[in-house]
């Protein structure tokens, strides 16, 4: 893997370049939330001081909120929670800075596997509806995601304000200490509270979309592969597309099954190229995965501790507009990896379902071992610990409620 990785293209990308692929929304979010470089930009520079600014003076005040708020139950847990949503950020940040030529090489895999497919989806009409819906649906959650982030972090930001005026409160963790040399210390606390909060859960959800929609594009590759291989060998179908072989009557049997042959070859080729591309996601995206998985699964917890023990209203709704943050990032990833499950499962079907019958000795015994290698999974991990699926979703969330449920315990034992 490293070294097929080193052969190819992991230089930086370009402004130029980002307008022609396909995850040019996800990765110019990522930029102008200075965490992508595009090369020929000095902002991306200020950015890079802006935030790492920004994660230390958050670390500052929550350690700060901890302390003076130390016996108060909510504020504390109001401490923990903002330290759990911006460190996910935070990693997630030094990751992708980390790691930048994995992600420049993974976009351009991504666009080369998608030009590889792309002449069929030209001439056939069901391919390309498959590509539009997945499109549709792949930009469809990025702009979901953010327009759900922005009401949430307006609400967080704002509620202090609206519920308590006068009373200096600070919107994700309370300091109750104003020192007397520092006249704009609650003005300045506020800002720095609110613009890393907002800035890294940005981050985080970014980073997050873009591997839900890289999957979202392996899915409708795996999709358009299924259909080429049930319409192997096939006649004119309704809509008079060619499908594959049998187009010139004038051929031989043997001229057939060559045909048939070769295309199931090139079939074979994709769907080669569409494991090793998931294998090298699974790569680089794994530890971001599990990293999210644990947070989320805290974060939940304090949050449905937060809702069920406060007791004041402003902290309540609050924690109720919060609650679906950790279960969407969790979910994004999960739906996603399960998508590529099934559509890996269905090639086996998609042969199975073909023209099988008219083809060659040869043919026969290439198509067995494609249905044989079909029934392994294709899945990505968390951490290479355990597969991301719709089951994981499920056990994430039950652990986050048996958390809480432990709290719940000790707190009323207390």
């Amino acid at each position: 893997m490293k070294q097929s990785a080193s052969l190819e293209d992991c230089s930086p990308l370009t402004w130029e370049y980002t307008q022609q692929s396909l995850l040019k929304l996800n990765i110019r979010l990522l930029w102008a939330l200075g965490v992508w470089p595009l090369p020929g930009s000095w902002v991306f520079s200020l950015l890079k001081v802006w935030l790492a600014a920004l994660a230390v003076g958050n670390a500052v005040e929550n350690v700060l909120g901890v302390w003076k708020n130390w016996g108060d139950l909510t504020e504390v847990t109001y401490s923990l929670l903002n330290a759990f949503t911006i460190g996910a950020g935070v990693a997630k940040t030094w990751h992708l800075s980390r790691y930048q030529p994995r992600y420049c090489l993974l976009v351009r895999r991504v666009d080369r596997l998608t030009r590889s497919q792309r002449r069929y989806c030209d001439g056939d009409a069901a391919m390309r509806a498959v590509t539009l819906g997945c499109r549709r649906t792949a930009r469809r959650v990025t702009l979901s995601a953010f327009a759900y982030l922005t009401a949430l972090c307006l609400i967080w930001m704002f509620m202090p304000l609206v519920a308590h005026p006068g009373e200096r409160l600070l919107p994700f963790n309370h300091i109750p200490w104003e020192p007397r040399r520092f006249p704009l210390f609650y003005e300045l606390s506020y800002a720095v509270q609110s613009a890393s909060s907002v800035v890294y859960v940005f981050i985080s959800f970014a980073l997050d979309c873009f591997f839900a929609v890289v999957m979202i594009f392996l899915t409708e590759q795996l999709m358009v592969l299924n259909l080429r291989i049930r319409q192997l060998y096939a006649r004119r179908d309704g809509d008079g597309s060619v499908l594959v072989a049998k187009q010139h009557s004038d051929k031989t049997v043997l001229d057939k099954h060559e045909e048939m042959y070769k295309e199931l070859c090139l079939c074979i080729d994709t769907h080669q190229d569409i494991i090793r591309l998931l294998s090298f996601l699974d790569a680089v995206m794994n530890p971001i995965v599990l990293t999210q998985f644990m947070l989320s699964v805290m974060a939940a917890c304090v949050t449905l501790f937060l809702e069920s023990y406060s007791p004041d209203s402003s902290s309540v709704l609050n924690s109720i507009s919060y609650l679906p943050t950790p279960g969407i990032q969790v979910y994004l990833y999960c739906w996603s990896a399960h998508n590529v499950l099934e559509e890996g499962f269905a090639v086996s079907e998609a042969a199975y379902g073909c023209a099988w019958y008219e083809g060659g000795g040869r043919f026969k015994r290439a198509l067995r071992i494609v249905m044989c290698r079909a029934q392994k999974p294709l899945v990505v991990t968390a951490g290479r610990l355990y597969p991301v699926s719709r089951a994981t979703f499920v056990s994430l969330v039950n652990a986050s409620y048996t958390y809480y449920a432990l709290l719940s315990r000790v707190h009323n034992r207390g």
